[in-house]
């Protein structure tokens, strides 16, 4: 485990892919080999690549110089190409060519990037075994309070949300009446519920003054809209982001909410209210007549703003949300996406998208609930462009193996690896 923190940082790059297959290494130098034992031949900490400069006739002081440097991200090109020159002289005087030089020269020259030293990374063997234990005897409780840790950090809060279905864990959409601020257990079934506090722009005091409200009966939305303005702090973006999320489902759906949250925004507390306005606005002028007692040529007067809510909230029709605006809407408060549901068997979201070389995109599968990593060649992504939001029915995939350059700079397939290639698509944002 010691081995593996250390070969996972960028400093190991070129190391990595054989250790994890478990392939045997060497530099080629059964010297070398010998001195870099402890790695079993691999300059995965940064004694080893120690031991290798003074192997190489660096001076045991000028070796930890170089290695402090190096930890410090203080190494500058020519400094590098001075060292690079230094250390293949000393190659050439104990091996006779320069074969393997470059393979060693490398792990030196990414190490200057970031690795570790040998106890940094024994430490963190200690907290990854630590993690496993608990993931495997108290995965309910570990996940819980993991992503509670987390909250903040939608990029790990997403990793850990694909490892729950390893362990039978349900994760529950936060729902008004069911939510607190903060994730929370339920053992008899198995289940994480979201916290509110752990969404951009919540925090644990709106959150918990809402479920005191979990326990009161509400006749429509406008009823409850009065106990939120009433009795919590929550403010007009905190509220429109719940609407967005869903969290008031039960009222209906999201865009007919949120009609109905306008209306109380512009009526709520209003005694009287000017006719041109309200032709301005497009509001039913006959609507609000019979909810004032009094009307002059321009103006009602005494208007009962809540009856005349109650009234709109029976009354006004709404087209409903498109699942593409239930995906957007969770990517940017989330910074994930968590529908699942049956309906939607070869569909999948756009959750990220980097188009520099061949087109990558994170898919997420709104039937399955899991995150692939897939490619889309250059040509095919052209004629029917994505971007993140957009929801895909994916008709033709294949894998072919990972690629990288070889000495001579040209591509070559990777032994043993694939990569999932969506060859066939169309976008269908309009369900």
């Amino acid at each position: 485990m010691s081995a593996f923190v250390a070969i996972i940082r960028p400093g190991c790059a070129s190391l990595l892919d054989d250790f994890i297959n478990r392939k045997p290494y060497t530099t080629g130098v059964e010297e070398l080999d010998n001195i870099l034992v402890e790695g079993k031949h691999r300059m995965i900490y940064q004694e080893l690549i120690m031991k290798y400069l003074i192997w190489l006739g660096i001076e045991e002081t000028g070796s930890y110089d170089i290695i402090k440097k190096i930890a410090k991200k203080k190494f500058k090109e020519k400094e590098l190409a001075d060292l690079k020159g230094k250390l293949l002289q000393g190659w050439l005087k104990r091996v006779g060519t320069e074969d393997g030089f470059i393979e060693t020269w490398t792990v030196v020259e990414q190490a200057a990037r970031y690795s570790f030293n040998a106890s940094h990374s024994l430490s963190y063997a200690y907290d990854s075994l630590y993690g496993a234990y608990l993931k495997s005897h108290y995965p309910l409780e570990y996940y819980t309070t993991v992503l509670n840790y987390y909250a903040d950090d939608n990029e790990r809060t997403l990793k850990l949300i694909n490892e729950l279905k390893f362990f039978k864990i349900a994760l529950k959409p936060i729902k008004f009446r069911h939510s607190s601020s903060k994730y929370s257990i339920s053992k008899e079934t198995n289940e994480i519920f979201k916290g509110i506090a752990s969404i951009k722009y919540m925090n644990a005091q709106v959150a918990d003054e809402m479920y005191e409200l979990r326990n009161n009966k509400y006749n429509s939305f406008i009823d409850l809209l009065y106990d939120l303005s009433n009795k919590t702090t929550l403010n007009s973006r905190q509220l429109r982001i719940l609407i967005e999320l869903d969290f008031f489902d039960e009222f209906g759906d999201a865009n007919y909410l949120m009609k109905l949250y306008e209306y109380f925004d512009y009526f709520n507390g209003r005694l009287q209210i000017k006719k041109d306005i309200l032709e301005r606005e497009g509001f039913n002028i006959d609507l609000v007549r019979s909810c004032s007692e009094k009307e002059s040529p321009k103006m009602f007067t005494k208007l009962d703003s809540r009856k005349l809510l109650t009234i709109v909230a029976r009354e006004i029709h709404c087209p409903k949300r498109t699942l593409k605006d239930k995906v957007q809407a969770q990517i940017d408060h989330l910074g994930y996406v968590d529908i699942v549901d049956d309906r939607y068997s070869g569909m999948a979201c756009v959750v990220s998208l980097d188009t520099k070389y061949a087109p990558k995109l994170k898919m997420y599968s709104l039937k399955h609930g899991n995150t692939l990593d897939c490619k889309i060649d250059r040509k095919t992504f052209n004629k029917n462009k994505l971007k993140e939001g957009d929801i895909v029915m994916i008709s033709g995939s294949r894998n072919k193996p990972k690629m990288k350059r070889n000495e001579d700079g040209e591509f070559v397939p990777v032994e043993g690896t694939t990569e999932l290639w969506i060859t066939s698509y169309k976008r269908i944002n309009n369900i």
